[in-house]
């Protein structure tokens, strides 16, 4: 028996249609099967649960709450870390009273200018200077306060950076000779550019650096040489030798090295112990 052409075609078309049909639906079960890892009822549901959860403590009033809290009291620390206030008197080169919570005394952290009001020292070579300087710049003049590690001295003076008109004061007085570097840690944050300003002042001889003589200048060193210095931070306090001045170098014994001082351009004032001024020109580990 024979079949119409016509009849012949539409089968043949049927059957590989039904055919095709199956290799895809095969190959959609394959693709699932390696695209999706089987998860145990439920567990698939508890992730979403607790991701969810989380979103939903982060976005609760509690939660936006106690951002809102923790934003507040960030805010309230760097106010505290810079305060703007008004410089009322000016003491000496490197110390000014501010109107803070009534009328506080300043010492800037990280110099010493010569004395000038000293009870028990004479006036320093330049001391009026600096002191004329700082008066000019900074008397009845609004000025940034930025703290450091340790707030207050032995004296109960607030250490602090000043900046005035955006400047950093403490290094403009080293910059212009008004000013030796002082350093006792770990109030340290600035002491690289103040080395590098007293490096610039010293070769330039800026200031008491070209107007006094070694001995005078000696006398403008740091508070450890000063059976107490004005920053309050003294030997007793510290351990510094007294034999140097313009940092706290550690007594003798035990000997160290200049590597070991932790500070340059500090002066030889006494007896020399860890035989830092080889030369017995008064500069130490030159």
């Amino acid at each position: 028996m024979s079949f119409p052409a016509t009849w012949l075609a539409r089968s043949m078309t049927f059957r590989l249609a039904a055919v095709c049909l199956s290799l895809t639906l095969i190959g959609t079960a394959c693709e699932n099967d390696t695209a999706e890892p089987f998860l145990e009822p439920g567990a698939q549901a508890n992730g979403a649960g607790r991701a969810g959860s989380q979103r939903s403590t982060e976005a609760s009033p509690e939660g936006r709450a106690e951002r809102r809290a923790e934003r507040r009291a960030e805010v309230r620390a760097e106010r505290r870390a810079r305060r703007t206030v008004l410089v009322s008197r000016v003491v000496d080169g490197d110390t000014i009273e501010v109107q803070l919570d009534g009328t506080t005394g300043i010492r800037l952290i990280g110099i010493d200018t010569p004395e000038t009001v000293h009870p028990t020292e004479p006036v320093g070579c330049f001391g009026p200077a600096a002191s004329d300087f700082t008066k000019h710049k900074l008397e009845g003049q609004m000025v940034r306060l930025e703290y450091d590690v340790e707030r207050t001295d032995l004296y109960g003076r607030t250490l602090a950076y000043v900046f005035a008109d955006g400047l950093l004061f403490n290094e403009t007085l080293v910059a212009r000779g008004y000013a030796q570097v002082t350093t006792y840690p770990p109030n340290v944050r600035y002491v690289n550019r103040f080395l590098a300003a007293q490096r610039s002042a010293r070769g330039a001889d800026q200031g008491f650096w070209g107007q006094c003589s070694h001995g005078q200048r000696s006398d403008e060193g740091g508070g450890a040489s000063r059976g107490g210095g004005r920053r309050g931070e003294d030997g007793g306090k510290r351990g510094c030798d007294p034999n140097y001045s313009g940092a706290c170098i550690p007594s003798y014994p035990p000997d160290i090295d200049c590597p070991d001082a932790g500070a340059e351009g500090f002066r030889s004032t006494g007896s020399d112990p860890h035989g830092f001024d080889s030369d017995g020109d008064g500069l130490a580990c030159e």
